[in-house]
């Protein structure tokens, strides 16, 4: 049986508009000028990442930045939609019995958003931000949902799909296949994982792994 593990941001929802904007708007709070692909480009690696720079050249503290780049980012939290070609591709999993999974750094609200897509459906099951589990690439929250399934280490049917490669990381260090769902081609695949440059790419691969 294949077991698709899946990221939210960037990966089944295309957050990345609102989160752009969040963080230029923080930026400018901060007195920082930040043009959106220089946003997209920092949140790319991680949010983490991003609001540390913010905070290192604006002298303000990060947890404060957070907070604030949350209560931002949920003004526009009802504009996000799934990326193109996702809701395709999860119906097709979904008619080949394929066991699907959300695990995502990002809270309640990614399920909230998949409901409102009509997508929530095609999921067996969610880890989010309230389960408390280590940030990616750590696979914590992979192995917790891989164990609670009968999911082994190295089992030659399951895989991390992200749009970074902390997600696919998470899924090697987790003992399963990683893709890479880089559609804006701006990373290189992590050594030993799998490398898509479109959705028909990756339905390829998944469908290998079948």
């Amino acid at each position: 049986m294949l077991n698709v593990f899946w990221d939210y941001d960037g990966t089944l929802m295309d957050t990345y508009p609102v989160m752009v904007r969040a963080l230029v708007s923080l930026a400018g709070e901060c007195g920082v000028e930040m043009g959106e692909e220089e946003a997209l480009g920092l949140l790319k690696q991680s949010l983490g990442e991003a609001l540390a720079y913010l905070a290192g050249i604006s002298h303000r503290d990060a947890d404060a930045l957070l907070r604030r780049f949350r209560e931002l980012e949920r003004e526009g939290a009802g504009q996000w939609q799934p990326l193109p070609g996702i809701p395709e591709e999860m119906e097709r999993l979904h008619a080949l019995g394929a066991r699907q999974f959300l695990f995502t750094h990002r809270d309640r609200e990614a399920i909230r958003g998949l409901e409102r897509a009509g997508l929530d459906r095609y999921l067996t099951d969610a880890v989010t931000a309230e389960a408390g589990f280590p940030r990616k690439p750590d696979p914590a929250g992979l192995l917790y949902l891989m164990d609670r399934y009968g999911i082994k280490r190295g089992d030659r049917h399951s895989v991390m799909v992200g749009d970074r490669p902390l997600d696919v990381l998470s899924g090697l260090g987790a003992g399963i296949y990683g893709i890479l769902l880089d559609l804006e081609h701006r990373f290189s695949a992590p050594a030993g994982s799998l490398h898509a440059l479109s959705m028909e790419e990756l339905d390829q691969l998944l469908r290998n792994l079948l």
